[in-house]
């Protein structure tokens, strides 16, 4: 009875069943995996673009309920690499696929090259970049996984060889997400600063990274990293009225100089201690 409407919703000569459709494609995974040959006739040719006038509204309903499920994705690949070319037409949703694509990405597959996903991640808006930047923080600080093992398997090679090198892609939010992921690393924290490094002198507000820089403690293990890091992520323009949380900033100068000896006379550690100062005027 169910599938009878179904094939009724999915005949495209019908427009007013295009939002049974997108509700449909909100529900592609469970159709895929009770009846994939019917999902592949009836439901994939909304998808693609070229032949689709519905494929914007497809693509809202699938990246609702995405989930990552490699069959699926299979089947569907070519119109989800095409959906980068068309990110306008998603509207508010293109950031909800910048995120599933790095949930891709960070998902071993050989259905899936490095190289496909680099030259799909090329194609992304700083926008949307930004949320890609966010979701790999997400993944990173909640894997199950050892965070030394991930950082070497996957968010590692995920920076270094898919994400765009464009400076001009960078954002103040690109650039605290991409900190913080060199904070997760634990003790790949040097090899991961080394990494981000490009990224992370963007900052505005550094108050979040100065936290999380400071609860790590990888300044007592890393001094000479953390001095690295604080010195790039508190530049000129980083306003001093928007340190929030002083004493974590003293936390972090207070474990270096504990390190370093004769710290107080490196220049980086002077502006440093100024920013400090001026943070408190």
């Amino acid at each position: 009875m169910y599938k009878e409407f179904f094939d009724l919703f999915c005949n495209p000569e019908f427009s007013l069943f295009a939002p049974a459709r997108a509700i449909l494609a909100s529900n592609t995974l469970n159709l895929f995996r009770i009846d994939p040959e019917w999902t592949e006739e009836h439901l994939n040719p909304f998808f693609k673009w070229e032949k689709s006038s519905e494929a914007s509204s497809v693509w809202h309903g699938f990246l609702w309920s995405s989930r990552l499920y490699f069959p699926l994705l299979h089947l569907i690949k070519e119109q989800l690499f095409d959906t980068v070319k068309h990110t306008e037409g998603l509207g508010r949703w293109s950031e909800q696929y910048a995120a599933f694509l790095t949930y891709l990405a960070l998902s071993p597959s050989k259905e899936f090259t490095r190289e496909e996903l680099m030259i799909a991640f090329r194609e992304l808006k700083k926008e949307d970049l930004e949320k890609a930047s966010q979701a790999l923080l997400q993944a990173f600080q909640s894997t199950d996984k050892q965070k030394e093992v991930y950082w070497d398997s996957q968010v590692g090679p995920f920076i270094q060889i898919i994400w765009p090198k464009s400076m001009n892609l960078v954002s103040p939010g690109i650039a605290k997400n991409f900190a913080q992921v060199a904070i997760a690393s634990r003790n790949r924290f040097p090899e991961a600063l080394r990494v981000v490094q490009p990224w992370i002198s963007f900052i505005e507000a550094p108050s979040t990274v100065i936290k999380r820089l400071a609860e790590s403690n990888l300044c007592e293990k890393f001094p000479e990293e953390g001095l690295s890091m604080l010195d790039n992520t508190i530049s000129e323009k980083s306003d001093p009225q928007r340190l929030w949380e002083r004493d974590k900033l003293t936390t972090c100068l207070h474990q270096i100089s504990a390190h370093i000896p004769n710290i107080r006379e490196d220049k980086r550690f002077k502006k440093l201690e100024e920013f400090w100062k001026r943070s408190n005027a």
